[in-house]
């Protein structure tokens, strides 16, 4: 199947199992397993670039924070970021690291991968 140079390729999230974290957790080493699925979106509206990404992750952390009818203040506060930052973060105008995703995840008690599967 060809693809369209003109229209997307979106690469988001689910299996293909990477090793991408290393966390120190009370002075012990451990890995923290990543599973990422690569998924084909062809879409000609979106461009494949880090920006249309960063505005997709922080809808999606948006639209769970107000599921789960947590206030941005909050979630900011249990994650130890300023409210100002999650507000940018949500507003797609910062690239969240690996490991701020992670903290977001953990303090919505979701796994990691329900931050960016289905985002399309």
């Amino acid at each position: 199947m060809a693809i369209n140079p003109k229209k997307i390729c979106f690469i988001i999230y689910v299996y293909c199992l990477l090793v991408l974290l290393v966390i120190i957790n009370d002075y012990q080493l451990r890995t923290v397993e990543v599973h990422f699925c690569f998924i084909i979106y062809d879409n000609p509206s979106l461009t494949l670039d880090k920006k249309n990404l960063q505005i997709a992750i922080g809808q999606r952390i948006r639209q769970l924070r107000e599921e789960r009818n947590i206030p941005q203040q909050d979630l900011a506060a249990a994650c130890d970021f300023e409210k100002s930052n999650m507000a940018r973060l949500e507003a797609g105008k910062t690239n969240p690291t690996l490991y701020t995703l992670k903290k977001i995840a953990d303090n919505l008690n979701l796994p990691l991968e329900a931050l960016v599967i289905d985002l399309l």
